[in-house]
């Protein structure tokens, strides 16, 4: 006997009404899904809250007096504050 005759065939398809596919209402295989925002969303969490969050924060403490080490004071400078930039 030869290792080809002793391995075991796959299992026929099954067609007809024993195969039951899962299918939404209104849908047809090839439509696209929203899941793929379910993967992206914590990198977007991530990424708002250690870059988008302390960029605006930055951007407020701009229009303010600040030493940088102590609190910030409550003299609103503004845009002509940023000139010497």
């Amino acid at each position: 006997m030869s290792a080809l005759s002793t391995m075991p065939t796959a299992p026929a398809r099954i067609s007809g009404p024993e195969r039951r596919r899962r299918s939404r209402p209104g849908s047809s295989p090839g439509e696209a899904r929203n899941i793929g925002y379910l993967f992206v969303a914590p990198a977007l969490v991530l990424y708002g809250l250690f870059v988008l969050v302390p960029f605006v924060h930055t951007i407020y403490l701009s229009f303010f007096t600040w030493d940088g080490i102590g609190r910030v004071r409550d003299t609103f400078v503004g845009v002509p504050h940023l000139g010497w930039l």
